[in-house]
């Protein structure tokens, strides 16, 4: 069953599944910063949590595991393209900006 915590590398405790032992998440100039583990982990709880509003029951960890990995890919994904935007037409941007203000 989903129970909110579904992860391979938890400890299951009492029936329930415990968050694996991770360092605390930094905060550096107002950005949150994840190590990679840790990110993997609130990906897979956010899938898991949609799965289980849309009304599924149970969920195999390996299915799980490659749900996580091709979300994962597409924010990665989406982050270096949305940067390269950003590097290519930031300084264009901002010139035009300024024409209408």
């Amino acid at each position: 069953m989903l129970r909110g915590s579904l992860h391979p590398t938890a400890s299951i405790r009492n029936g329930g599944v415990k968050e694996p032992a991770v360092p605390e998440p930094v905060v550096d100039n107002g950005a949150l910063e994840l190590d990679s583990q840790t990110a993997r982990f609130a990906l897979s709880q956010s899938i898991a949590l949609m799965l289980q509003h849309d009304g599924f029951e149970s969920v195999q960890t390996y299915a799980l595991d490659v749900f996580t990995d091709v979300v994962g890919s597409f924010f990665d994904k989406f982050g270096r393209a949305f940067h390269e935007f950003h590097d290519a037409y930031s300084k264009k941007l901002s010139s035009d900006v300024t024409k209408f203000i």
